[in-house]
């Protein structure tokens, strides 16, 4: 599966939450109302900025990972990738034979054959994608025994992170070739071979997120505030304000993260489609500037949460939303793209910097909880 960034790229040179409410209506049980408040808002926009650069430094970080991840799996499966797969059914951008000559041009190596196929399956991609999987299973699972939210919240994001990454950019990836889709033209192991045909799988995976969408817009415990605001100003729900008690965080923020993502992928792929013609420049645009007016109103939002919890979940979406313009203005050309870099460099930014600033995410959050333990006693 292509990055976000990858598959935008080809589109523009061919044509030139869960998140929670500011104010929760409906109480949960699971997080104290006064116990757990944060602090004044002198500690709260520090915290604020530290979720959200933790946030969009993770977005960076699952990029390179990815990009490495799959170099490494080339150079592992080089025997396998040396097989023709599947005759390529051409979805990308332009005529097949520009691209093949493109990518030909660009290169040095030796062609092994002169007829492109899509690439063949691959043990080690599909290993890593089945791992990443179970990995977020997994972390979820095990927040069963976390009392924290706030810990349960953030274990739930970076495991939104291998979910998406297991799931949907390796697992349509493999999809795609078992289909013979192709959306561009590589040189891997010798051979032109067609890659980044997932791209349109999951354009074209609107036909099942609208459903899914309806489905939230009408349930009842949904408590992502943009469905919230739609349920307190349309007549779509008895009651906009949902209620109940949360034992686990870990998974609702990590769909909170995974739907976002699909959403925001799904949403800019449908933009950036060449067949708008100058409307794909115009949208592309508006969105950006868009973006970059509400980054600073969704920062404050986050700072006004009542808990650190809750402003670490309001930042997760928030700064995916950011992180889609971003990868815009990357696309767009105005501004380079470090995080596909495969140097070890980015990798020590990137990743190291993720790290770290997970870690302080984390220490920012177990203090509230000690000081709730005092305050109850």
């Amino acid at each position: 599966m292509p990055t976000l960034s990858e598959t935008v790229d080809v589109a523009i040179d061919s044509v030139a939450r869960e998140s929670e409410a500011t104010k929760e209506p409906g109480h949960d049980a699971k997080e104290p109302r006064n116990t757990e408040r944060a602090p004044k808002s002198v500690t709260r926009w520090p915290r604020a900025i530290l979720f959200w650069s933790m946030c969009l430094l993770l977005s960076a970080a699952g990029h390179w990972v990815y990009v490495t991840v799959r170099t490494i799996d080339r150079n592992v499966s080089s025997e396998s990738y040396r097989a023709p797969g599947r005759e390529i059914s051409w979805v990308g951008h332009g005529s097949l034979e520009e691209s093949v000559d493109r990518a030909r041009s660009n290169t040095t190596v030796t062609m092994l054959t002169e007829h492109p196929t899509a690439l063949p399956f691959s043990l080690v991609w599909f290993g890593v994608g089945i791992s990443l999987t179970l990995l977020a299973t997994i972390s979820v699972w095990s927040c069963r025994w976390v009392s924290d939210s706030g810990i349960q919240s953030l274990v739930g994001l970076l495991a939104g992170h291998a979910l998406w990454i297991g799931t949907i950019e390796i697992g349509l990836d493999l999809a795609s070739r078992r289909l013979g889709l192709a959306g561009a033209i590589d040189v891997v192991s010798g051979r032109t071979a067609g890659v980044h045909g997932s791209a349109v799988l999951i354009q074209l995976s609107c036909i099942f997120l609208l459903p899914i969408l309806i489905g939230l817009m009408f349930h009842d415990s949904n408590r992502c505030v943009v469905f919230q605001w739609f349920r307190r100003r349309l007549p779509i729900s008895n009651s906009a304000s949902p209620s109940g008690r949360i034992d686990n965080y870990a998974p609702r923020t990590m769909i909170q993260f995974f739907m976002t993502v699909w959403v925001c992928y799904v949403a800019v792929l449908w933009m950036a489609d060449p067949s708008l013609g100058f409307l794909s420049h115009v949208a592309l645009l508006m969105t950006l500037v868009s973006i970059a007016i509400a980054t600073p109103y969704m920062i404050w939002k986050t700072v006004s949460q009542t808990t650190p919890a809750r402003m670490l979940r309001y930042s997760v979406s928030g700064a995916v939303v950011t992180w889609t313009g971003i990868e815009i203005a990357s696309a767009t050309g105005m501004m380079s793209e470090p995080w596909l870099r495969e140097s070890a460099t980015s990798g020590v930014i990137f990743v190291g910097g993720s790290v770290l600033l997970t870690a302080m995410s984390a220490a920012s959050l177990a203090p509230m909880r000690k000081t709730t333990t005092t305050m109850v006693q």
